[in-house]
């Protein structure tokens, strides 16, 4: 007695009328298809808007949290910020220093980010800092008094959302008028 009902009368190496290597090929083709492809971050293009946005948040917890090495994966360790404080040091760690300090005298700050505007590399932002006066800023001892100021920040990113440059501009004349109005009457 043949096998021949174990093939059906097909050739053997077959199923079906597809040879048993082209159909193991087709399996494995469409389970690769199917399987989802997880990219780099690197390889990925980041929105510039989404990347200003995920900076104002980060560096919102950072300061909360007194954690500032939060910047190390968004800020390029010689990103240049074209409008820096007195005294401040270049790069990465000198950002990093800078609202190190800010912590010490806004530890609650918060950015609400108004609007955002992109073209290329590079995102307009128009932020109001918010923040509880705790400490000594720009010599004046803490008030404990509620600030508001506006902010507006040019930021360039790269293609995987780390910031290379940034120009800003702070309403310094509102903060200070703010910061010069003396203790909050008590309660």
């Amino acid at each position: 007695m043949s096998d021949s009902y174990k093939t059906q009368g097909r050739p053997e190496g077959t199923v079906g009328c597809m040879p048993r290597s082209l159909l193991l090929s087709c399996i494995c083709l469409m389970t690769a298809c199917a399987t989802p492809r997880i990219e780099r971050a690197s390889t990925v293009p980041t929105d510039p808007k989404a990347a200003a946005r995920r900076f104002y948040a980060t560096l919102e917890t950072a300061i909360h949290t007194g954690n500032v090495s939060l910047l190390d994966d968004l800020l390029l360790p010689d990103v240049i910020d074209h409008n820096p404080d007195p005294n401040m040091k270049p790069g990465r760690e000198g950002i990093k220093a800078a609202f190190a300090g800010l912590r010490a005298a806004f530890p609650d700050v918060r950015f609400q980010v108004e609007e955002v505007f992109s073209e290329g590399d590079k995102v307009a932002c128009r932020v109001t800092t918010h923040a509880t006066h705790r400490g000594p800023f720009l010599g004046f001892a803490a008030t404990g008094r509620p600030i508001a100021y506006s902010v507006i920040d040019i930021l360039r990113f790269t293609a995987d959302g780390r910031l290379i440059e940034r120009w800003g501009l702070v309403d310094e004349a509102s903060l200070r008028q703010q910061l010069s109005a003396g203790p909050a009457p008590a309660h």
